[in-house]
Formats: C-alpha cells, sequence, structure tokens
C-alpha cells in the first residue's frame, strides 16, 4: 500500500511539472513585464496619503493562484527539482539508515526484501527499503516545494531571508503531507483508526511511529536547508 500512495504522489508531480518549460523566463523579458504592469496601472483613486499603505499591501492568493503552483509551476532552475529529489530521497534516508544502524533500533519501514539465504550480500537487502521510503520523502518536499514556490529564482537568491521563508513553508507543507500518510499508513496496519491507551501494543506502536516521523523531519530539514542555503551562496545572478 506504501507504493499505490507513493505512485499517486509522483503522479500528481509529474502533472504538475509537465508545462514547467513555459514559465523558465528571462530575467529581461520578465523586467519589461513588470515594468508593463506598472505602466498599466490605473491611478488610484483614494487619498494620496493613503496610496503608499495600499501599494505595499500584498495581495492575497486566491484558490485559482494557489492551485497553479502545482498546475503550471514556474521552475527558473530545470536542475533544482532533481537535486531537490536526490537529496530529499537518497541521501536523507541513507543518512538515517547509518544513525540506526545499532542493534537497539531499526525503523519499521528498513525491512529486508530479499530471502536470508540470498547469494546477494545481506546489506543489499536494505536498498529496496531506502528507497521506497526516499521515494516517499521525496514526492512529499517536491508537493512542499511547489506549495511555497521554491523553484522560482527569489528562493535561491542572496535574499537568505526569503531563502529560509520558502524553505520553512515548504517544510511545513511535507512534513503536514507525511502526517497524512503516517496516519493513513496505521490505519491500513489496523484497518481502524487507533489511539494511544488501547493497548500497550499499540501505544509502542505510535511512540515509533512518532520517533520515525520526528526522525525524517529532522534530516530532510537538515540537510534541504544546508543543500538551499549553498544553492543560493553559489548564485550568480
Amino acid at each position: 500500500m506504501r507504493f499505490l500512495l507513493i505512485c499517486c504522489v509522483l503522479k500528481t508531480i509529474v502533472y504538475s511539472c509537465k508545462g514547467f518549460q513555459a514559465n523558465i523566463i528571462h530575467p529581461q523579458s520578465r523586467l519589461n513585464n513588470e515594468g508593463a504592469r506598472l505602466r498599466l496601472k490605473p491611478p488610484s483613486r483614494l487619498n494620496p496619503l493613503s496610496a503608499g499603505d495600499d501599494d505595499n499591501e500584498e495581495p492575497k492568493p486566491t484558490k485559482e493562484q494557489f492551485g497553479g503552483r502545482f498546475i503550471n509551476p514556474r521552475i527558473d532552475d530545470i536542475g533544482l527539482p532533481l537535486a531537490d529529489s536526490l537529496i530529499s530521497g537518497i541521501v536523507a534516508p541513507v543518512s538515517i539508515v547509518f544513525l540506526c544502524a545499532t542493534q537497539y533500533y531499526t525503523p519499521t519501514w528498513l525491512i529486508a526484501t530479499l530471502p536470508p539465504t540470498s547469494i546477494l550480500n545481506s546489506s543489499l537487502r536494505l536498498f529496496p527499503p531506502t528507497l521506497s521510503h526516499g521515494a516517499l520523502l521525496a514526492a512529499c518536499w517536491l508537493l512542499g516545494a511547489l506549495a511555497s514556490k521554491s523553484f522560482e529564482s527569489e528562493a535561491f537568491s542572496k535574499d537568505y531571508k526569503e531563502v529560509f521563508k520558502r524553505i520553512i513553508q515548504g517544510g511545513a507543507f511535507a512534513s503536514g503531507l507525511l502526517v497524512l500518510l503516517t496516519q493513513a499508513d496505521l490505519f491500513i496496519e489496523y484497518g481502524r483508526w487507533v489511539q494511544g491507551g488501547e493497548s500497550p501494543e499499540i501505544d509502542l506502536r505510535l511512540l515509533k511511529a512518532f520517533a520515525e516521523l520526528a526522525l525524517d523531519i529532522s534530516v530532510e530539514a537538515g540537510w534541504l536547508i544546508f543543500w538551499r542555503i549553498y544553492r543560493a551562496t553559489i548564485t550568480t545572478v
């Protein structure tokens, strides 16, 4: 069932990114378009003393504008989604595997898929669950990045305040998706909604789910913040 959830999320991302090439706008043409919109802006009918306050107010995003972030996103660096996928889908889960490579605790998703008698090295049995879990983490982050417009040039510019703001917004969206998927995984496992206090076994399972969720979010956030800040430092424009 985890595989089906990953496929659904990835399918959404594929449809979201179909038209991104049309939104890769040259910086000069983008400035010309902004200038044209400013020239065509009608004069304000309000009191001149309050005109400056109206200009500083940011328009609230509508449902259509928010949906356009997924349907027709603006991606100024075509390699950034791939780099984010590698960081969130491979580097982060592999780091979690190394952190949990002890005999005291192993994540529930880190289950060997090859039989113990396989002629392959036993460590190779860790790759399928790691890649599967990494695909889930990458899908959540890519959707969060689309929601926070983290593929636009402002998200990796020299304005580090804006860069960090976009990271936090995308991370919050991705964390919410991961929480929902964790709840769906528990529902599929037990066939019903479970709560703490029902039994010691359920309490232990919920505690493990919370610990794994916190570990996923913290490791993912650490790597993505490091990568996005580094990407901003090498921006030349």
